[in-house]
């Protein structure tokens, strides 16, 4: 992309698409939080993206929480997560993420599993969760308006992306302590 845009042309890029991202969570925040769909104005930079995920936000409900930040207890990694909601019925972590390019199914979602169960793990680990989280969606929405693809993550599949988390983790830790060896 800098080789077509130019560097200069290749950051006002990046900052501008950042910047709708940004915007249409914020939408989908006061959406969750009770907002009708009907009085939510998006930006002339998110108005694509809005059209793109409401068809998702259909089938999302009893938010349990949005924007928040977890830290595992234990292995002491930390972030933001999305969003807890039901999804067609099922509680779950929802991870929305931007895309320019459509996406057919979840292999296409490189790291974005990945990072769910990294937060699932988080948020299961917090003192004071009653009820654990095992299921997981991402949600890729489209810089073009086209309908936003949402790609379940059950259980089974939860567990198989947790150990992948587990083993990033352990190889970051080995570079970190590898470094402070040197």
């Amino acid at each position: 992309m800098i080789a077509e845009l130019g560097e200069e042309g290749f950051y006002k890029m990046q900052k501008e698409t950042l910047a709708a991202g940004t915007s249409c969570h914020s939408l989908i925040e006061q959406c969750l939080k009770g907002t009708p769909m009907n009085d939510i104005s998006p930006g002339e930079n998110s108005v694509k993206l809005w059209q793109s995920v409401t068809s998702v936000l259909d089938e999302v409900n009893d938010m349990i929480a949005t924007e928040h930040k977890v830290t595992h207890s234990y292995l002491g990694y930390s972030g933001y997560l999305d969003c807890i909601a039901s999804y067609k019925g099922q509680t779950c972590l929802i991870d929305w993420k931007t895309s320019k390019k459509p996406k057919y199914k979840l292999q296409d979602c490189y790291d974005d599993p990945v990072q769910i169960a990294a937060y699932v793990g988080a948020y299961n680990s917090s003192s004071g969760v009653k009820n654990q989280i095992v299921n997981g969606v991402v949600v890729k929405i489209y810089h073009n308006g086209k309908p936003a693809s949402a790609f379940q993550i059950n259980d089974f599949m939860m567990q198989f992306y947790w150990r992948k988390w587990l083993e990033r983790l352990a190889l970051y830790h080995d570079i970190v302590s590898n470094n402070t060896n040197t």
